[in-house]
């Protein structure tokens, strides 16, 4: 689903105003566009591609799409977003160096299969 579809999909299927959310993080998400704005702007920061089938926005409670757990598991918030620890690696516990797999770099492998 690209932008476009997602935000046209949303327009039709949000009400115009929202009810309020039970998190403080989205109590500023109050009417339709300010809920698209933020959903686009997720699909930016996601570090993967967001697949959305039919049957996954059909789930969605639409009218209170914001505290619903079906949509906060497929469809991210920006406002909802925690920016990633200003210590974070890619290999924290610094595994690849007591990796034995990169000791057999450039060692061919035999399999023998029975």
């Amino acid at each position: 689903m690209d932008k476009r579809t997602l935000q046209q999909f949303l327009s039709e299927a949000l009400p115009d105003n929202l009810g309020p959310s039970k998190y403080d993080y989205l109590q500023h998400i109050r009417q339709k566009q300010d809920f698209i704005d933020d959903a686009v702007a997720a699909t930016k920061l996601a570090p993967m591609a967001i697949r959305l089938t039919p049957h996954v926005l059909s789930r969605v409670d639409w009218n209170n799409p914001l505290d619903d757990p079906i949509r906060k598991q497929f469809l991210p918030l920006a406002s909802g977003i925690i920016p990633d620890h200003k210590h974070l690696e890619l290999d924290s516990l610094h595994e690849e160096e007591d990796s034995r797999a990169s000791l057999m770099e450039g060692v061919g492998l035999l399999l023998i299969l029975a």
